[in-house]
């Protein structure tokens, strides 16, 4: 797993070749059905390890518990939402990683579209007027953290980041790919998922590209490029669909050797 210091990153095979096979030509690439199928869970595998996200709905499609696991912890959010514009999220902590259980509670308002503006006292989150995110930034004391976004026919093509803590500053920049499959056919943004596992460049707080953080990207991202200071990195990701042109896998490589793979699963 790559592990670039991000705004709030909470969480952080078998060969891959066989265990996530790829076609981006597989399957007609528009869904058989108008509607968004829903996904109930999603699987990471990489270097000997597997970590799974299974997801909870109200009766209005909105994420209601995300159970993140592995073989030696589990943390569970649990999203309440109020009735006066505000969300209450929960995160339980448990198993031999985190050792005894424990919790914490983060409170989120909500604009009139039910994207988060603020998130405790200490996070600001900025739309454009077509609702798309376009800064996230964090700040207390001596820490500050900002990231924007630059979007681009319905995807986000670059965003650049810049930390300072206690006088010590960092900065860097990444851009994106995409290939034209409609990421409509599915009712979360499958980048923010896939971003979220990574700690990659996309990366918003409590967000999984359900509609809390604004509009979600229009096609599949199939590759990036990041660059800092001293540091330089290109992945690739490469999508495999079912018969009907849902997406069913994700390979991620990087440019040093490094694969991993996403397999989604679905309620319907």
């Amino acid at each position: 797993m790559k592990n670039i210091k991000i705004l709030l990153a909470l969480l952080s095979i078998v060969s891959l070749s066989i265990a996530c096979t790829t076609d981006d030509n597989s399957g007609s690439g528009s869904g058989s059905s108008s509607k968004a199928r829903v996904v109930s869970k999603i699987i990471f595998e990489g270097d000997d390890y597997v970590e799974e996200y299974a997801f909870k709905y109200d009766s209005d499609g909105r994420i209601t518990r995300v159970t993140c696991s592995d073989a030696d912890y589990y943390v569970k959010y649990y999203y309440n939402y109020g009735s006066d514009n505000e969300l209450e999220i929960v995160r339980e902590y448990g198993g031999d990683t985190y050792g005894d259980d424990h919790s914490y509670t983060s409170y989120a308002l909500l604009n009139n579209k039910g994207y988060m503006t603020r998130i405790d006292d200490l996070m600001t989150l900025s739309y454009d007027s077509k609702g798309y995110l376009v800064s996230a930034s964090e700040s207390e004391e001596d820490w500050l953290c900002e990231i924007s976004y630059l979007w681009s026919g319905g995807n986000i093509v670059e965003t650049e980041y810049m930390s300072e803590d206690e006088g010590y500053s960092y900065s860097h920049t990444a851009t994106f790919d995409y290939n034209y499959k409609p990421m409509s056919m599915v009712n979360l943004d499958l980048n923010l998922v896939l971003s979220y596992w990574t700690e990659a460049i996309l990366y918003v707080p409590f967000s999984w590209g359900d509609g809390l953080t604004g509009r979600k990207s229009k096609n599949f991202m199939t590759g990036w490029t990041f660059e800092s200071d001293d540091y330089e990195e290109e992945a690739t990701i490469s999508w495999s669909y079912d018969e009907d042109g849902y997406p069913k896998e994700a390979l991620v490589e990087y440019d040093d050797g490094y694969e991993f793979c996403m397999t989604i699963k679905y309620k319907n």
